[in-house]
């Protein structure tokens, strides 16, 4: 592994919360969850149709995270 990266891909509460959420866009929106090439950070991004409910899609990923790997 990387020096300072911060790996989730293999966190079973992280993956499950972001496959609920593609589920829940289904052909409407997209995730997408990275580590940052620059930061020690974890990037959450979502397309869909309705602002406030794509913002408590990611604040519900974004939870599950900083659970995980703090804030």
């Amino acid at each position: 592994t990387e020096e300072g990266k911060i790996h989730f891909e293999t966190d079973t509460e992280i993956l499950r919360a972001i496959r609920q959420v593609e589920r829940s866009l289904g052909s409407d929106g997209r995730v997408l969850v990275r580590a940052s090439g620059t930061e020690n950070l974890i990037r959450v991004m979502i397309e869909g149709l309705e602002q406030e409910d794509i913002n408590a899609k990611a604040k519900k990923i974004g939870s599950k995270i900083k659970k995980k790997f703090g804030a």
